[in-house]
């Protein structure tokens, strides 16, 4: 019998897919080859003995090295994970071109999409967008050949910048998905620009439209990629 054109034909476990991701964004904000379980706990916010079955299961699927600590996805597990890291790019992309989405609507929408949406339905959106090579948080997307290695994602580091100086931020990356929340409800979205206050003993900025000034833990500021506008010495002249 011919297939059912209005089925998909893809399969896929929400719970596997969050966990992998989960596995793979530890890893490459912190530059880790291996992650242990209970970073994975704090990260997705779970028990360890809720990781521990996890981890046991894929490891049945060859996923992961070892269901024990520290974790490591094997070459299946990293092909996985680029997949569902490719289609929640696209995705978010897709919708922040085509709807007037705020940046939490927009992450969460595509939090849910990128585990149902097809291959072929993401190739449209791929072509749509012009085949682009990382998204609109300049986060590289991960090409469809895996073997093809694509370049890493630049952190600005705010801590090392010099205090008093004008910044514009030029994306916001979700790999923690905590701060990431808190950095949004702050104000702290693409486009919005702020001064650099301080940097020790905690990083304090201000956002010059608002005039409100926040503080960031160091998890929150490393998520915040932004661009030097004018330094003091300009500020004092304009």
């Amino acid at each position: 019998m011919p297939k059912n054109p209005s089925k998909s034909d893809h399969n896929f476990s929400v719970v596997v897919e969050n966990y992998l991701k989960g596995i793979w964004n530890i890893g490459y904000f912190n530059n880790k080859e291996t992650v242990k379980g209970a970073d994975l706990a704090r990260h997705l916010g779970v028990k360890p003995p809720s990781v521990s079955n996890m981890l046991r299961k894929l490891k049945r699927l060859d996923y992961i090295e070892s269901s024990k600590s520290p974790i490591e996805l094997t070459k299946n597990g990293k092909s996985k994970v680029a997949k569902i890291l490719r289609k929640h790019q696209l995705v978010e992309m897709f919708l922040e071109k085509t709807l007037k989405l705020s940046p939490l609507e927009l992450h969460h929408d595509a939090e849910l999409l990128e585990h149902a949406v097809s291959d072929t339905l993401l190739e449209q959106i791929n072509l749509f967008l012009n085949k682009p090579s990382q998204d609109n948080n300049g986060i590289p997307i991960p090409p469809i050949d895996q073997s093809k290695k694509g370049r890493a994602w630049e952190k600005s580091s705010l801590s090392k910048q010099s205090p008093l100086s004008d910044y514009i931020i030029t994306g916001v990356a979700d790999f923690d998905p905590s701060s990431f929340l808190e950095v949004v409800k702050k104000g702290l979205v693409k486009g919005a620009k702020f001064r650099l206050l301080s940097t020790s003993p905690n990083i304090e900025i201000q956002l010059l439209k608002s005039k409100r000034k926040q503080e960031l833990s160091l998890d929150q500021a490393q998520l915040i990629r932004a661009q030097l506008v004018s330094t003091s010495k300009e500020k004092l002249s304009s």
